[in-house]
């Protein structure tokens, strides 16, 4: 079974997740951002964080993902942003976000799908081999030039 956390000011999909047998959702929707630290503080088994740049609080988003990783660096968060933003995404995929979807593009059926995935483990190992082609391919490249 997989913990979640929804943090988006939307309880309908908190609500959604509810009804799935392998889900257990802690708690209502958050409507804050400090609120997300309060709760995972008390439940450090938590699989996935369901997080939107809409909460209310001075902390700016990537420094609550950076808490978060901080008590929990195994957590997978997914994000709901309002508006595209490259240099945003490219800043919150650099810090460990698994996944980014923004408002208008969102359904319960894509999240359901994320925490639902099986082969973690064998895309963590594509990706790994492929990070260590594009290692040696570069080392290549330093040692033919020098």
């Amino acid at each position: 079974m997989k913990t979640v956390i929804t943090a988006i000011a939307n309880p309908i999909i908190n609500n959604e997740l509810k009804k799935e047998k392998n889900i257990e959702v802690i708690g209502n929707d958050i409507q804050y951002k400090d609120g997300v630290i309060e709760i995972l503080e008390k439940n450090i088994e938590v699989n996935y964080i369901i997080l939107s740049d809409i909460l209310i609080g001075e902390e700016l988003l990537i420094n609550l993902i950076r808490k978060i990783n901080e008590i929990n660096k195994n957590i997978k968060i997914i994000i709901i942003l309002t508006n595209e933003n490259k240099k945003e995404y490219d800043n919150l995929i650099s810090i460990g976000v698994k996944k980014i979807f923004y408002n208008n593009k969102v359904e319960i059926k894509e999240i359901l799908d994320i925490i639902n995935e099986e082969n973690d483990t064998d895309k963590l190992i594509e990706e790994i081999n492929s990070l260590k082609k594009i290692i040696l391919e570069n080392k290549n490249i330093n040692n033919i030039q020098n």
